[in-house]
């Protein structure tokens, strides 16, 4: 090709494009090109709105691109014939779009949106740039292949023909072929950084930007990384390209950008030497922007490390130096990074500046912005914990002139003797101090002497620190002697460790409460008796600090941690009398702590009288069994609210997963206390109850497995029906298999059952809970009696899950033993279970599944079939919820809950009640029930029609007492099976015996009586409420209308229910909404009585006068179309309300005329006032709108009326 011709093309428009004009193939990325070619613009619009709503879906930020690219004027906008104004707009458009796209590339809604651009801007010719910003980052996929296949990049002058091999072999763009490009193209390297700053820009504020970017900055970090690695030469002109980008990156307040920059310039650093006024710019900008992102802090500081190691600047000067001593736990994070680096490059610059800080501090030449205190707290917290290396543990022996000089100076000044000495005495203290002292058995100071990497050297530095304190013979700041103590308390060797806790004691009264429990307990944290017996004489004098009553007074938040956290070691978990574990657990028993906490009252004889009085190998039980015994009557007869806190606390150790045999039989031990504790002799505490039966909930399914699997021996069943504790073998058993190393998962679910069994006796009804009625309503309990419910649901739920286990069935029969003992009672709970799960308003907060709910129909089955008849014929009457609550069941959209039900009506099929011709007749549309879940509501409007046509008068006698009885449990029932029933019976409008009444009269009371609370307690409203109360509304239709004029009642709550204005819950109408909607046109044609039309119309008139708001004025407005109204009726309304009647004598005529007169000499002729001219107008307005008036003609006087005035 010649020059020519190269000129020409690069001049060419991309509308010229050859490709545009063809119709045999069509550049597309998701179809074949011939394929493309037979897909028209409807098709491929459609496809990139499908994108687009699945792309908005998980990012609502896509939104704003649906008007400019997504939208119909886009669906015909041809850019080649478009302003240049317009396609500049329509390509930031696109270019932002793709930004926002880039993210999602790999996920198929976003290639139908490129499809769509693709087939309608052309932007593989138009926005080449853009594109492959798009889809730069995923150049290992083949669908990046797919798109640089569709660019026209094969002229050599083209600025991305370096990828037409990618085109060509239709293999991906390797990573080091990308690497090498960037570092040999700056271009190309300009374009990377600059594709990362636009998109971190237009992510900056939005949600979740972050997460959006961080495919970018990854590709961004690796591609930059590698061509630096991969480059044999970094020139400077690499570096100066690069450098405003690193600028931008650690501004950014994005930890992955800032992660990418600091990767970035590490590697430059470790490649490149740079100028010394170059790396000082560089290193207090990292400096200075260290603490924006507090997680990135430590990899600030590593890459500081880095470019002072690689780079060595003379000095980085004093600027930087504050911000890099307001850093947050600074010398913490260097103790860090100098354990598997080296931070001497950065100590170089630091530890100069802090010495001189802090002479500037003492000779009183402080600087403003930094404070010499914090730089003396800084500098001995290197020297203690960061190690010095490279010359620097020298360091503070290079400044004796100047020290020598400072001290002259100010000796100068002063003059007075007795100064003079006290200067002299503070010399020698502050240079040969105690902490700088030498010790002699030990060639260095006290102070190194305590953090030595040998056990021994620290040893014998406490046990010098330790005789200091007890003589007095050396002054040593008291913060260092506490601090030095309280750090060897956590010492690896126990020698050292005792050795401390010995100076603790010593030292005790300089600790408050709160650092001697915190520091104290955490040596029974460490603690292994077990293992190693010298923690015994640690933890004995611990626990005589730990208990005495100074330390513990009046502070009852410290007494409960203090308790909490020994209870493990006052557990027996030996038989052993003489093992560190008993002798530990005796000794606290003796301690102080039994006589300050009130939970632990008198287990100090108790401990004394069952090691006395148990025989061998029946300690470890008996005592367990005692502690339960005693914390329990303890936590029972205590103050309320502090053993709620204490109670708290043992249920938070309930709540960590035991890990060591000790904690392990703690967990058991105070699960058991928990268990004893949740009821007294009376009553049951039942948020207490609820708490503790959560946590055994939660052990029970972590042992799911295990627990049903397990076999208890058939001669513990009858242990299992007792009311008494764990027995004393299985604890002897337990801590057995414990000591034996065994798998424990066996043993643990043998003492949960034991524990579930405990809780099932210790719960107890409440007072307040119903003992008759037909039904248990959550919804009317007082909170004891849900707490008990919700407690009886769980627990079934818990027992049942696992009955094919033999010990479970046992816990089955002692669960209906104790609390469900009459069969009356075990339905009214079954019937919780059947309906519960269609509540809205959850007030058990519990949740019944459809699993649950389906074993519970089984259940319910298997007894129903086992009962004699006389009780089957209780449990179908009219007194029992068991078919309502079944009818309900047979409307779930659950096939197996409808199966269930159906069985459990089949048990029932038999049973002489008001419900046996509706129980019959769906046994025998069992099968139908079953498989359609909407059959029941058409089955029972079928059932009842034929109360319209029954001939025999004992069956239709029969169905009305039986329609009458289920409407009657509406009203009796929960509002959730009230709900749940009046859409099973939605489609049934029958007449009801005896007495020809409608569905509707029987429902007027609900009605009425959820209106009223709507009016006085809106906010006490249940959603389960308001749908049956709209439900409820919908029985006013042509089939009830005829009892709007029969029972005027009727036509009041109709009326009420059209002047209810609140809107109960989001998503559900306003009541009026609703009952406006029931004003339809066979509504209003079936009431036969016109002056309750006339009623029914003006309220419709008197409402869009008074409504303000749009939604009930254009719901008037539908209904007033809908229905066939009379002219006649109409023109009433138009009159205005205070016209007078035809008056009977001349007299009274003419008095009337004067009247008049008068009047309209007094207003003008204005003789109606406005809000009657509103409603005159309103009424006007819909009747230009109403296609159909009957009698039309009558009107025509009264609009003529209407003028005249």
């Amino acid at each position: 090709m010649t020059s020519l011709a190269q000129q020409l093309q690069r001049l060419a428009l991309p509308q010229s494009d050859p490709s545009l004009l063809s119709r045999d193939e069509v550049a597309s990325l998701l179809f074949d090109p011939k394929e493309a070619a037979t897909i028209d613009r409807d098709t491929a619009f459609a496809i990139g709105c499908t994108g687009l709503e699945e792309l908005l879906g998980i990012d609502p930020s896509f939104e704003q691109f649906e008007a400019p690219l997504f939208s119909q004027l886009a669906k015909t906008l041809e850019r080649s014939v478009q302003t240049k104004a317009v396609n500049k707009q329509l390509d930031e458009n696109i270019k932002l779009f793709l930004i926002h796209l880039s993210p999602y590339f790999l996920l198929k809604p976003a290639q139908k949106c490129l499809e769509w651009l693709i087939h309608r801007f052309h932007i593989h010719l138009y926005n080449q740039d853009s594109l492959i910003g798009c889809v730069l980052p995923y150049h290992e996929t083949r669908i990046f292949v797919r798109v640089i296949q569709l660019l026209k990049i094969t002229n050599s002058k083209h600025k991305w023909f370096w990828l037409l091999p990618v085109k060509q072999s239709g293999v991906p763009l390797a990573k080091g072929t990308l690497a090498t490009h960037c570092y040999r193209d700056l271009g190309f390297m300009d374009f990377i950084c600059s594709l990362v700053t636009k998109s971190v820009k237009v992510f900056a504020t939005h949600p979740g930007g972050s997460a959006q970017l961080r495919v970018l900055l990854t590709f961004y970090a690796s591609t930059l990384v590698s061509a630096l690695v991969a480059a044999e030469d970094i020139s400077d002109n690499i570096v100066a390209k690069l450098f405003p980008y690193i600028q931008k990156g650690l501004k950014s307040s994005l930890p992955d950008y800032r992660a990418a920059t600091y990767m970035i310039i590490c590697q430059i650093s470790v490649k490149v030497t740079m100028e010394d006024t170059f790396v000082n710019s560089l290193a207090s900008q990292i400096i200075r922007t260290l603490t924006k992102i507090p997680s990135l802090v430590r990899d600030g500081l590593g890459c500081l490390i880095v470019v002072l190691q690689r780079q060595k600047p003379e000095s980085l000067g004093k600027k930087p130096f504050p911000h890099l001593c307001s850093v947050p736990d600074l010398v913490t994070l260097l103790q860090r990074i100098s354990e598997t680096h080296d931070v001497g490059p950065l100590l170089r610059y630091m530890l100069p500046h802090l010495v001189t800080s802090i002479i500037r501090h003492v000779t009183g030449e402080e600087a403003e912005e930094l404070d010499g205190q914090t730089c003396r707290r800084l500098l001995e917290a290197v020297l203690s914990s960061v190690p010095l290396k490279s010359g620097l543990d020298h360091l503070l022996a290079r400044y004796p002139r100047t020290l020598d000089a400072v001290l002259e100076e100010h000796l100068k000044e002063v003059t007075d003797v007795k100064k003079q000495e006290l200067f002299h005495q503070f010399i020698s203290l502050s240079t040969s101090g105690g902490k700088y002292q030498f010790l002699a058995d030990s060639d260095t100071s006290l102070m190194l002497s305590l953090n030595h990497p040998l056990a021994p050297v620290r040893l014998l530095a406490v046990n010098h620190l330790r005789n200091i304190m007890e003589t007095s013979q050396e002054s040593i700041d008291e913060s260092f002697i506490k601090e030095a103590v309280l750090t060897r308390l956590g010492d690896e060797s126990i020698d050292v460790v005792l050795s401390a806790v010995n100076a603790f004691e010593v030292f005790k009264q300089h600790f408050s409460s709160e650092v001697t429990v915190s520091n104290l307990l955490n040596l029974f944290r460490r603690a292994e008796l077990s293992k190693n017996r010298g923690w015994y004489k640690v933890l004995e004098i611990a626990a005589g600090i730990l208990t005495r009553e100074e330390v513990l007074r009046g502070n009852g938040q410290l007494s409960d941690q203090v308790v909490v956290h020994l209870l493990p070691f006052m557990v027996i978990a030996s038989d052993d009398a003489e093992s560190p574990e008993v002798k530990m657990a005796v000794y606290l028993s003796k301690s102080g702590i039994c006589s300050l906490h009130p939970v632990l009252r008198g287990w100090r004889e108790a401990l004394e009288n069952v090691i006395k009085s148990t025989k061998p190998g029946e300690l470890i039980g008996a005592a367990n069994q005692k502690m339960i015994e005693l914390l329990a009557d303890n936590i029972k007869s205590g103050d309320p609210s502090s053993m709620l806190k204490m109670v708290e606390d043992l249920i938070s150790i309930g709540e960590k997963e035991p890990c060591s045999p000790k904690q392990k039989v703690t967990f058991h031990v105070v699960l058991a206390v928990l268990v004893s504790c949740c009821s007294s002799l009376k009553e049951t505490h039942f948020p207490f109850a609820t708490r503790v039966f959560s946590l055994l909930q939660k052990k029970i399914k972590q042992l799911e497995g295990v627990i049903t699997t397990v076999e208890i021996p058939s001669e513990w069943h009858p242990e299992l029906m007792r009311d008494r504790g764990i027995p004393l073998e299985l604890w002897a058993h337990y801590v057995e298999q414990l000591r034996a190393a065994q798998s424990m998962a066996v043993e643990d679910a043998v003492l949960l059952v034991f524990s579930l069994k405990n809780f099932i006796h210790a719960l107890k009804r409440p007072k307040s809970f119903p003992e008759g009625g037909a039904w248990w309503n959550p919804e009317r309990l007082q909170e004891d009696g849900r707490g008990y419910l919700r407690l009886l649901l769980g627990l079934f739920e818990v027992v049942l899950g696992a009955a094919d286990a033999a010990h479970f069935r046992v816990l089955m029969k002692l669960f209906v033993k104790v609390h469900l003992e009459d069969i009356s009672q075990f339905f009214r709970f079954l019937s919780v279970l059947w309906t519960y799960g269609s509540s809205l308003a959850d007030p058990l907060s519990c949740k019944v599944t459809a699993a649950l709910q389906t074993q519970a129909l089984y259940v319910g089955r298997v007894l129903l079939s086992s009962q004699e008849a006389p009780c089957r014929h209780q449990l179908a009457s009219a007194s029992s919820p068991v078919v309502p609550s079944l009818l309900v069941s047979l409307g779930s959209p659950v096939k197996e809950v409808r199966r269930a039900a159906a069985l459990c009506l089949q048990a029932l099929g038999g049973a002489a009640s008001h419900f046996h011709l509706l129980v019959q007749h769906l046994v025998a549309k069992a099968e139908e029930t079953t498989s359609d879940a909407t059959y029941v509501v058409q089955d029972l409007a079928t059932l009842f029609e034929e109360l319209q046509r029954e001939k025999k008068v004992k069956s239709h006698q029969k169905l009305s007492e039986t329609l009458k009885t289920l409407l009657n449990c509406i009203y009796s029932c929960p509002s959730y099976v009230g709900k749940e029933l009046m859409k099973v019976l939605r489609e049934v409008n029958s007449e009801v015996c005896p007495f020809r009444a409608t569905v509707l009269s029987q429902l007027l009371p609900m009605i009425e009586q959820l209106l009223d609370k709507i009016q006085k307690e809106p906010t006490a409203v249940l959603k389960d409420e308001a749908i049956a109360l709209h439900l409820s509304l919908g029985k006013y239709n042509e089939y009830s209308a005829s009892l709007l004029h029969k029972d005027p009642k009727s036509l009041d709550i109709f009326i009420k229910a059209v002047h209810t204005t609140k809107e109960l819950y989001a998503g559900m109408p306003a009541v009026r909404i609703t009952a406006l909607g029931k004003i339809t046109k066979p509504f209003f044609a079936a009431v036969s009585d016109e002056r309750v039309q006339q009623k029914l119309l003006c309220v419709l008139f008197d409402l869009l006068v008074n409504c303000k708001d749009a939604r009930c004025a254009q719901t008037v407005s539908s209904v007033f179309k809908g229905i066939s109204v009379n002219a006649e009726q109409v023109r009433i309304e138009l009159e205005p309300p205070d016209k007078t009647k035809p008056l009977g004598t001349i007299q009274q005529a003419r008095r009337q005329k004067m009247q008049q007169k008068k009047s309209q000499d007094l207003e003008s002729g204005q003789d109606v006032g406005g809000s009657y001219w509103q409603r005159v107008t309103l009424i006007l307005e819909l009747l230009q709108h109403k296609k159909k008036l009957r009698s039309p003609q009558l009107l025509v006087p009264a609009l003529f009326s209407l003028l005249s005035r």
